[in-house]
């Protein structure tokens, strides 16, 4: 087995500006001074488009640091009254093995330290129907969708998308490669799952349940992330 490990990090700041107010000399006629401007009317062309669907929101932190598939998952089943914890998904639901392993079929690691990786979408979706099998849904996964296309699809329709990205939708890069069966698994990190909940005009919005509701990503980043990790996204829709 081979293991390449990198690291990253990301930092920003904000800066806040300061204005003066010009006094005006008295001995200048004032019929020459040019008036305060008129406030813009806000029209409805210049309104921010956005779009949020309300759900409640489940933090990975501090009980499942490795968590993320598995919160997401429960977010998205409280959406349509399913209430589970995040323990009992883990716990009797999701396929979860050790590493070495394969993210198509299982979890790999513990979700419940730094030690657990996390999974594709196929083994959250297995989980998840374990869950639904009784119900008038299932979960439904979703490939080859742009973030536009989930938008339009499913976010104007009121249906939440689980998506793969990155945390903080920072660049992905590839940090293991190891054999598993006949089959060569390449890791790609710092892989995230999150709840992608709306938009407006230059965010996504998600429930990151690792960094908070309605937590908004710019577009660019955002797609990037979505596409290194091969476009996967899960749905709950009804039976036909």
């Amino acid at each position: 087995m081979i293991l390449l490990l990198l690291f990253i990090s990301a930092a920003g700041c904000n800066k806040q500006g300061s204005a003066e107010t010009a006094a005006v000399d008295p001995g200048v006629n004032e019929s020459y001074i040019d008036p305060e401007p008129e406030p813009e009317s806000i029209t409805e062309e210049s309104k921010i488009s956005e779009k949020i669907i309300p759900l409640s929101f489940i933090s990975q932190n501090p009980d499942f640091p490795s968590g993320c598939e598995g919160c997401s998952a429960v977010m998205l089943m409280s959406y349509y009254g399913i209430i589970i914890t995040p323990e009992s998904f883990f716990s009797k639901y999701l396929p979860i093995s050790d590493i070495p392993f394969d993210p198509d079929i299982t979890y790999g690691g513990n979700p419940r330290d730094n030690t657990g990786l996390g999974c594709n979408a196929p083994p959250l979706a297995a989980g998840m129907n374990r869950i639904l099998g009784g119900d008038k849904r299932h979960a439904r996964i979703l490939t080859g969708k742009t973030m536009q296309e989930l938008c339009s699809e499913y976010i104007d329709n009121d249906t939440p998308v689980i998506i793969w990205g990155s945390v903080d939708m920072a660049k992905v890069h590839t940090t293991a490669i190891w054999s598993y069966g006949h089959k060569t698994i390449v890791w790609r990190s710092p892989e995230h799952c999150l709840v992608l909940v709306g938009y407006d005009d230059d965010n996504y919005i998600f429930n990151d349940p690792m960094r908070g509701e309605n937590k908004r990503y710019p577009k660019a980043a955002a797609e990037a992330a979505y596409n290194e990790m091969r476009q996967q996204a899960i749905i709950i829709e009804k039976n036909k």
